[in-house]
């Protein structure tokens, strides 16, 4: 019968991780090719005989760690890596998630070893990739998510100087540039915060007068007054009903405004373009009648419009279409002769 790992060794199975050390030395000795005893092939068993009882005090070592002492000793290989001082923060925030998961699920603990060496092998490859890559694009590629939040339009040219910053910070300091890129996220995210919490505080008149102040540098902005201060007065009574969702009716608002500033120029160019057209004398007066407040009068703007712009576009559609037939015709006699 086979003898165990124990036996050859010559101790029980509840000796010290000393005495195992103390007993496989003595054997070595013992069995050295150089003295009389000396045995190869026991000196093999041996040798074997200690690895197997070594792993299993090692294994009962392990198991008696706590998980952090456990992440410790696993991630301590990581300090030789090249780069591994721009990322310590970060591994030292996964370490911390995944000693929650084992203090949670103690019986995964070697899948979550495992999981957790993947996280920080690939941590370390994307932060190779980094190092190849411009801080301007990778400052870009970070913050890229962003715009897709609904508060982004509003944000953005705070966002654009906060990534200035940022990208000026890494120049200066590349070395560090993984501890800046988590700190331009904390930022960004603290700026969307702090923005949803005023947004929530603020009273529905103040937030419509400060997110429509800008319409005010516009150039048609005095012809459109009434017309904006209407919309003004319906969104503010949409958000006192909905509070909750003052940002979509702010997304909404604006875009009323918007639309009414593009229909008001488009208006304003045909109305241009009829001053320049032979128009007939009462409808030139009815034009003039209509130029200062030219959106409340559809249905004379679309009669002059429809009379003199798209007839005579219309006009020249069927000449082309007339010259083009011509030619056609003209072209057919010729290859005929």
């Amino acid at each position: 019968m086979d003898k165990t790992a124990y036996e050859i060794l010559g101790i029980n199975e509840t000796a010290t991780e000393v005495e195992v050390k103390k007993a496989y030395h003595a054997l070595l000795n013992l069995y050295h090719t150089d003295n009389a005893t000396g045995n190869k092939e026991k000196v093999t068993d041996v040798i074997l005989a200690y690895k197997q009882v070594m792993k299993k005090i090692n294994q009962e070592k392990r198991n008696n760690l706590s998980a952090e002492e456990l992440l410790d000793r696993e991630l301590d290989i990581y300090k030789t890596y090249n780069g591994y001082e721009s990322l310590k923060d970060s591994i030292a925030k996964i370490k911390e998630q995944y000693i929650i998961n084992i203090e949670a699920n103690p019986d995964k603990r070697e899948t979550f070893i495992k999981v957790l060496h993947e996280r920080i092998e690939e941590l370390f490859s994307e932060n190779l990739k980094m190092q190849n890559t411009s801080v301007e694009e990778l400052v870009e590629n970070e913050t890229l998510q962003y715009e897709l939040e609904d508060d982004y339009e509003y944000l953005k040219d705070n966002i654009a100087k906060i990534k200035e910053q940022y990208i000026n910070n890494i120049n200066a300091n590349p070395d560090k540039r993984n501890i800046f890129i988590n700190a331009l996220h904390e930022r960004i995210e603290e700026l969307f915060t702090d923005y949803r919490n005023f947004i929530q505080n603020i009273n529905a008149s103040e937030l419509v007068d400060r997110e429509t102040l800008q319409y005010e540098l516009e150039d048609e902005y005095e012809y459109l007054k009434e017309s904006i201060n209407e919309i003004k007065t319906k969104y503010i009574k949409f958000m006192e009903a909905n509070p909750s969702i003052k940002n979509k009716f702010i997304e909404t608002m604006r875009e009323r405004i918007e639309s009414l500033f593009a229909e008001y120029r488009k208006r304003i160019n045909v109305v241009n373009e009829l001053r320049n057209s032979n128009l007939e004398p009462e409808d030139r007066e009815l034009l003039e009648g209509i130029y200062d407040n030219i959106l409340n009068y559809d249905e004379i703007y679309q009669e002059l419009y429809e009379k003199y712009i798209l007839n005579n576009n219309n006009n020249n559609n069927n000449n082309n279409n007339n010259n083009m037939a011509e030619e056609t015709k003209e072209d057919s006699i010729g290859r005929t002769i």
